[in-house]
């Protein structure tokens, strides 16, 4: 938690992106979501209820060059 970068979270409804870098095709996508979820809200201060929508990514690194980078906008629906 303490090597985020502090953020700007917008009010209200929130779209959540991450790129996972890892360095094993086994490793489970969604494993990294509920604890890094908890930690992103703890640090910016919000709650997850408010977000509406998360895409992420999953892109394979060489051991130990794992990342995880991620932005929180602004969530916009795409109905009309």
């Amino acid at each position: 938690m303490f090597l985020l970068k502090p953020v700007k979270v917008p009010e209200g409804e929130l779209s959540l992106f991450m790129n996972v870098g890892f360095s094993s095709k086994n490793a489970d996508l969604d494993n990294v979501l509920k604890p890094f979820i908890d930690i992103l809200q703890k640090k910016h201060g919000f709650n997850d209820k408010q977000i509406f929508r998360i895409d992420i990514t999953k892109t394979l690194v060489n051991k130990g060059n794992e990342y995880i980078e991620y932005s929180i906008e602004k969530f916009i629906t795409e109905n009309k």
